[in-house]
């Protein structure tokens, strides 16, 4: 098979990719050549967040700050005001009408740039090597291909199953993936629904199950059980760059924080700002912390890290409290430990946090909404088995995502999840963004 020819061949044509290829027709003047891999027509430019068919699921990040131009910060809120759409900078868009976006503005930068050429294959990448020219060797099912360049874009993966019991994941009731199809609409609006995990997915499932009108009891747990935290009114507070230079660890760090939320609040300045600041500092300080600190980060910091960075629309907080109250919504904090199949749905065992004695639960569905499994544990994925044993990636200490090997060169680009044991940082659009601004700046 004679390989077709591309300058840059990007893997993955979700937000990580489609960012890429924007940045990529604006780099050039002469033409050049791109092919973009995408296994999945439906995640073509939306990638799983952004191509759901639910309008009831919004970011949570308000629309100033989701533009995918990093040089053109409101691109998206102009988008929205040209098409008279009733949405301003501080309000969070619906995750379909953001999909529908990032579709328009890449077909956008394609007519803008016809002089390059650009073709997009469905398929999914299997083998990846050197081709002796400092460039590389690609090979999916229907075709072989060569490239100067390789960007590795492939995003989030799937959650891991709760359970290995093929009976439980095989179950009809059982959704292992709540990106995937249209999973909600099938469930009876009576029935008990147990989601695992409180983060923001779970937060997603429960709006979506309410706007459809389910009123059967809704179950959340998660190990510590805690919701995001409510975004709100962030002026800028710049702090962290006076501390930049001195060593610390995770646990300091934590201390640094809480001290300086404190004397933010003296000058009216509330912790979300705090928090923002440090954002701009997270790469570095993880790439500055060993193993040994990284972990400890990710045994006794992250939790908390996440619900106060990873944070939600007010609204959405206030809809999950008000089912609460009603008694229809009811939250655990406890570690899942068994799941099995019965005549009706599912009985699950679990164990409350700080005690002893597990306790179960009948539920007749089971939302997986654990969050995306870290690419570092998909090892067995055949591109990356591929890119292991020709020694150009490697998986990182902690199985976060993957790095480079020893015969890559810096033609071979990982940007968004992939890079996450590198940067932790890596799967919010303003990182991915500024990980394809710097390595375009270096062809």
């Amino acid at each position: 098979m004679i390989p077709l020819s591309f300058t840059h061949v990007i893997v993955g044509g979700g937000l990580s990719g489609s960012l890429a290829l924007i940045e990529l027709l604006r780099k050039y003047t002469a033409p050049i050549s791109i092919a973009v891999l995408e296994e999945s027509p439906h995640r073509l430019f939306k990638g799983k967040a952004y191509s759901a068919d639910v309008s009831v699921q919004v970011l949570n990040v308000p629309a100033d700050h989701m533009s995918a131009y990093w040089d053109q910060p409101l691109h998206l809120v102009q988008w929205l005001e040209a098409r008279g759409l009733n949405y301003g900078a501080s309000d969070f868009i619906p995750r379909q009408l953001y999909g529908s976006y990032l579709a328009e503005t890449v077909h956008e930068a394609l007519g803008t740039h016809p002089q390059h050429r650009v073709q997009f294959f469905m398929e999914r990448l299997e083998a990846i090597q050197p081709d002796g020219h400092n460039g590389y060797a690609l090979r999916s099912a229907k075709h072989d291909f060569t490239a100067q360049h390789v960007w590795i874009a492939t995003g989030n993966f799937s959650p891991a199953d709760l359970v290995s019991d093929t009976e439980v994941v095989q179950h009809p009731n059982y959704l292992g993936d709540p990106w995937r199809g249209a999973g909600l609409r099938f469930i009876p609006n009576g029935a008990s629904i147990l989601l695992v995990g409180t983060g923001l997915t779970m937060v997603d499932q429960v709006l979506s199950l309410q706007a459809q009108g389910h009123h059967g009891a809704i179950y959340a747990l998660s190990r510590r059980g805690f919701y995001p935290q409510p975004h709100q009114s962030s002026p800028a507070y710049s702090w962290f760059a006076d501390y930049a230079g001195i060593p610390t660890n995770p646990l300091s760090l934590l201390q640094l924080v809480r001290s300086e939320v404190q004397r933010a609040a003296e000058l009216g300045i509330p912790w979300t700002s705090v928090v923002n600041d440090l954002r701009t500092y997270t790469p570095m300080l993880w790439q500055q912390w060993d193993l040994s600190q990284r972990q400890q980060f990710l045994r006794h910091v992250r939790p908390y890290w996440e619900v106060h960075r990873h944070r939600l629309p007010a609204d959405s907080i206030a809809a999950l409290n008000n089912l609460e109250q009603r008694g229809q919504l009811m939250r655990f904090a406890a570690r899942l430990e068994n799941v099995a199949a019965t005549e009706k749905g599912f009985c699950v065992r679990f164990v409350p946090r700080g005690a002893r004695s597990a306790q179960t639960l009948d539920v007749n569905w089971i939302l997986n909404c654990t969050g995306p499994q870290s690419l570092g544990k998909k090892l067995n994925e055949p591109w990356i088995q591929s890119g292991i044993a020709n020694d150009l990636l490697k998986s990182d200490a902690l199985q976060l995502g993957i790095e480079l090997g020893t015969k890559a060169n810096n033609r071979l680009h990982l940007i968004g999840p992939p890079r996450k044991g590198s940067s932790w940082e890596s799967t919010a659009l303003r990182e991915i963004r500024q990980q394809v601004k710097e390595e375009v700046a270096k062809i």
